[in-house]
């Protein structure tokens, strides 16, 4: 049996305006990278035809999961939690993720997301849980038995 997920001793829970601001200085950083691709598409053409909005749109998605994932793994951290003084922490002991955990955590979301018309909203679902969790968990959290502390 598992251990149940506890705050770790000499650990404070980030608060959740604390890691909805990291989302956004992430989301910026992974929009920035793709920007470097897209722009120059969009001039050397006549736009972005559908085709290279779909192309970008799994560029995304594969860039989020890879950024999150092996930010958390060697880190325990993005460049958005790292400006915010956020980290990712295993949930039973707060010692580092792994990359299973790390992999897991940044899939969740995208999975929720990739669903067909309601996705966006599900997307959203993922974190909003956490906001009646003690643990503030949500359910990325809780699949991969994470925890975000404000270290």
């Amino acid at each position: 049996m598992a251990d149940a997920p506890r705050l770790p001793p000499g650990d404070e829970l980030a608060a959740l305006g604390r890691r909805a601001l990291a989302a956004i200085v992430d989301g910026a950083v992974i929009l920035a990278v793709l920007s470097l691709v897209l722009v120059p598409l969009a001039i050397a053409g006549d736009g972005l035809t559908s085709t290279d909005l779909w192309v970008a749109a799994a560029a995304s998605a594969a860039l989020s999961g890879l950024y999150h994932t092996i930010g958390v793994r060697l880190w325990g951290k993005t460049v958005g939690k790292s400006a915010c003084g956020c980290v990712v922490v295993r949930a039973t002991d707060g010692g580092p993720v792994d990359a299973w955990a790390a992999s897991i955590r940044a899939l969740v979301p995208l999975v929720a997301g990739a669903i067909p018309v309601i996705g966006p909203v599900v997307s959203l679902a993922v974190y909003a849980i956490a906001v009646r969790d003690p643990l503030r968990q949500g359910l990325h959290d809780r699949a991969a038995a994470t925890i975000v502390v404000k270290r």
